[in-house]
């Protein structure tokens, strides 16, 4: 999202766990990727992304980002 993202956010229905949401704001009232749901996350008004480390849904801001690989490092 180039922006503010407010509203209900989903990601990763077809490919599941290794989805990304990405907003310039991330201040949603509920994410979902793949099978999880987050409503319990700090709001950030800086670049976040949102995404799953360690079987849960992690939201952090981009600059400070680490993905986990396949392989379960990151």
């Amino acid at each position: 999202v180039f922006g503010a993202a407010r509203g209900v956010l989903r990601a990763g229905y077809s490919v599941g766990d290794s989805s990304v949401i990405a907003a310039l704001e991330l201040n949603s009232p509920l994410i979902q990727i793949g099978g999880l749901i987050s409503q319990d996350y700090t709001r950030l008004d800086v670049p976040s992304v949102a995404h799953i480390r360690t079987g849960r849904i992690v939201v952090e801001p981009a600059e400070e980002a680490r993905f986990e690989s396949k392989e379960g490092r990151s």
